[in-house]
């Protein structure tokens, strides 16, 4: 199975951490937008006033990213540690000890 696309290293990794929240159809729409073909109100403003920040090369990759990211999520290619990591505590879900010993009995 596939991974997330890489990012371009000029990417601000805050931006790459929140993209991994978003849905494919979010992200579709942040891709239109950095192209043009989609409204400022469509889209998370920290992703607005991030890209205000940034060079027309970095909109690109951020906007290109955006549409890899979506496209692999859509097509199921990602790995699913995010589902890894919620269902593997069953640990933690033991009750605390009962004191015991020949103190308690």
């Amino acid at each position: 199975m596939a991974t997330a696309p890489t990012p371009d290293e000029s990417i601000p990794e805050f931006i790459v951490d929140r993209f991994e929240e978003h849905s494919v159809e979010t992200l579709r729409t942040i891709g239109d937008f950095v192209q043009g073909d989609a409204m400022p109100s469509d889209v998370p403003n920290y992703v607005v006033e991030a890209l205000t920040l940034q060079d027309d090369e970095t909109e690109r990759a951020i906007g290109s990213y955006a549409m890899d990211l979506a496209q692999a999520m859509e097509s199921g290619d990602l790995d699913d540690a995010q589902e890894e990591d919620a269902g593997g505590g069953d640990d933690d879900d033991d009750p605390p000890p009962v004191p015991g010993g020949g103190m308690f009995g």
